[in-house]
């Protein structure tokens, strides 16, 4: 099983990809002074993009990273019925990260009247939300989410309304 944690709504949602991490080639990540086992990447085109991985300061890899992808993947495990989704990437969650997804939901209200934010284990059922939460968006803090994600349910849904 894996956890997917992902914002739904019933029109297209934004990416808001980690911004402290970036993509490079061997050779921009050499330039800056990274060091890279050469040997492990030899047969692989030094300027080819997207390549590495970088973060310079490791804890910022856990920030949240929200991206789309193809929820008809995933339909019978979702639990959502609402048509558009964007997943959320991300590791341990700080004070500072959960800020960060209050931030926005915030942002996403101002063109959408309800958003759901859902965190599920696939591979545990069909994705019914075994809690089901709503706040409105003036109640959506750093310390709100950090109780929602703390809940051990499987399946959680919160309902965000502006």
């Amino acid at each position: 099983m894996s956890y997917l944690t992902y914002f739904a709504a019933d029109k297209p949602l934004v990416e808001r990809p980690n911004p402290f991490v970036e993509t490079l080639s061997i050779n921009e990540a050499l330039k800056l002074g990274i060091e890279l086992d050469l040997e492990l990447l030899a047969e692989i085109d030094r300027d080819e993009p997207e390549v590495i991985l970088f973060c310079e300061d490791e804890a910022k890899m856990s920030y949240p990273n929200i991206y789309h992808f193809e929820a008809d993947d995933y339909l019978d495990e979702l639990g959502t019925t609402k048509p558009f989704t964007v997943g959320v990437d991300h590791g341990e969650l700080t004070t500072e990260d959960l800020g960060a997804l209050a931030d926005y939901a915030r942002d996403a209200l101002q063109d959408h009247l309800q958003i759901e934010l859902w965190s599920v284990w696939l591979g545990s059922g069909d994705g019914v939300a075994n809690v089901q939460r709503s706040a409105v968006i003036g109640e959506v803090t750093a310390q709100r989410l950090a109780e929602f994600f703390e809940d051990p349910a499987e399946n959680k849904c919160l309902t965000i309304t502006r």
